[in-house]
């Protein structure tokens, strides 16, 4: 008689798919309260502390400008402080830090208000988003129907984040030094051509995670909600350049 027991818990198609659509659930939800909370603040900024001047250009007042800058300094600041804390709790207790994930959301929400609130045009924030889509799909196939270990991404990945971190640092040195001599717009496209490549690695590496976690039968919510952070983090970080080069891409254009 089989012994169902050594069999690999990911052949239960049910039980993978519970942990995906969980998973994805979770990441879904992230993305929804970040979104909400970007386009309430920056809609109660836009229509308390704005105004428009006769050649239609917008203004912010004193108290609104304070406001945005004040958020995105307290909003940054929160989600290193978040991120601590949630991995704090997560090694102590075992489980997920479901408190920590949604303030983790709201923070990164008031941060992206300042996105919309500097003028980047809806439009091309739907190109970015939709792009992005695309991107972390075609990450999540090649993790899902890879057969061999892609650990290897994530090195790659983070190596490409420790060089940019030292050409940035050597940049910001340069320019403290000279800066009108080494101030260069082609800089900072190649710093985030570089980081988009890496996140997309980590992407993939993330994603075949997620699928090593089904294979050994170790699936369970906090598991889920750990891999949707993972998820939610690196999509986000796709979407900040992929909406940064594109940002540069029409200024070029116009």
């Amino acid at each position: 008689m089989e012994n169902v027991r050594n069999k690999p818990y990911a052949s239960d198609g049910r039980v993978s798919s519970r942990f995906y659509g969980a998973v994805f659930g979770y990441m879904f939800i992230g993305l929804l309260i970040t979104a909400a909370v970007s386009l309430g603040w920056s809609f109660f900024i836009a229509s308390q502390f704005t105004t428009v001047d006769s050649d239609g250009y917008v203004n912010f007042s004193n108290t609104g400008f304070m406001l945005t800058i004040g958020a995105c300094i307290v909003s940054m600041i929160g989600c290193y402080v978040t991120s601590i804390v949630n991995n704090v709790y997560a090694v102590k207790t075992g489980k997920a830090p479901w408190v920590g994930f949604i303030l983790y959301a709201v923070f990164i929400g008031f941060a992206f208000s300042t996105f919309i609130l500097t003028g980047i045009d809806f439009a091309t924030m739907g190109e970015a988003f939709a792009l992005t889509a695309i991107s972390f799909g075609a990450m999540f196939l090649i993790a899902y129907f890879s057969k061999g270990n892609l650990s290897w991404l994530a090195l790659i990945g983070f190596g490409l984040l420790a060089s940019v971190s030292m050409m940035a640092l050597f940049w910001w040195i340069m320019y403290m030094v000279a800066p009108m001599s080494t101030f260069n717009l082609y800089w900072g496209i190649l710093i985030s051509a570089i980081v988009l490549v890496a996140s997309l690695l980590i992407t993939a590496y993330d994603c075949w995670k997620m699928k090593q976690i089904i294979a050994t039968g170790n699936d369970n919510r906090n598991l889920a909600l750990f891999c949707a952070f993972d998820l939610y983090s690196d999509f986000l970080m796709i979407f900040i350049r992929i909406l940064y080069l594109l940002v540069i891409a029409n200024g070029s254009r116009r």
